[in-house]
């Protein structure tokens, strides 16, 4: 009425308007949603079709004319799901890669990728941590090409199966980090080749066996973090051989057996030692 007062008739006449405006706006909304997930879908597609398109170059030996650690490059991006990468600048591209000549120009800075200035050809860095990485770890094999690698960082990722054996490769390997993935497995034994290795960081998996004794080879080895995995058995008493230890965490596992004495007195310099969540027994001394 002229009082500006709805009546009950009045109320439920713009009730009915609001919610007619309401459906609509929501029907315009579903729509563009659509649209958003339609498009996506076809995003998708098209990059598997495409990543199929480079498997089979691979497969074939269409690629092999490119050089060696460019190719090398290539494969890990491949096999990783490289489209799928949270960072990828430089890196080629599901547009180029098709085309069969993904050639990677020595001038050109890889995202997460170090070469020497006068050595370009050769990888020492490789840094793909936080990245969205995927597949099976072994596959990459271009990794173990990088005979000047000197540190590898794939930790935070979605990689999967287990850690390849070594064979004598990454001879130089300063830092090893996989941390928080998906592996399985036994660390290999070999792991203890790596005489250069300072530190190494593969908690947060699903690692399984003993932990290696080889691992006492490593005199230099200052970080060592097994922790959150599924390790059985007992400490080895070789890690008393990790003479520069600083820091060894090996919490949430399955480990059993005594605390070996000489691997907290004879690693002098070890300040953070974290061993529970296991079934270990004994003292531990001051």
């Amino acid at each position: 009425d002229e009082s500006g007062i709805k009546t009950p008739a009045s109320g439920r006449r713009s009730s009915r308007a609001s919610t007619k405006g309401s459906n609509k706006g929501t029907e315009t909304g579903l729509l563009e949603l659509e649209a958003l997930v339609s498009e996506a879908e076809l995003e998708a597609q098209r990059r598997k079709e495409e990543m199929g398109e480079v498997e089979e170059k691979i497969r074939t030996g269409e690629l092999e004319r490119i050089p060696g650690w460019q190719r090398d490059l290539v494969e890990i991006y491949l096999k990783s799901g490289g489209p799928e990468w949270r960072e990828s600048s430089g890196w080629p591209t599901s547009d180029v890669v098709p085309g069969g000549s993904p050639q990677l120009e020595p001038e050109i800075e890889l995202y997460g990728v170090m070469r020497p200035f006068k050595r370009q050809t050769e990888v020492t860095s490789l840094d793909l941590s936080w990245n969205n990485l995927c597949g099976e770890l072994s596959s990459m094999g271009g990794i173990w090409n990088f005979k000047s690698l000197e540190i590898l960082h794939l930790g935070a990722n979605k990689l999967t199966g287990i850690v390849p054996t070594f064979r004598q490769r990454l001879l130089l390997l300063k830092e090893l980090h996989l941390y928080r993935n998906s592996l399985h497995g036994a660390i290999p034994s070999d792991i203890g080749d790596l005489r250069h290795l300072s530190s190494l960081w593969l908690f947060d998996n699903h690692l399984q066996g003993k932990i290696p004794s080889s691992l006492g080879n490593l005199s230099g080895l200052v970080d060592l973090r097994l922790n959150s995995n599924k390790l059985t058995g007992a400490i080895p008493l070789s890690l008393s051989g990790c003479s520069n230890l600083k820091t060894l965490n090996l919490q949430n596992n399955m480990l059993d057996g005594p605390i070996p004495e000489d691997v907290y007195t004879r690693c002098i310099r070890l300040r953070d030692l974290r061993l529970f969540n296991n079934k270990l027994t004994g003292p531990l001394s001051p």
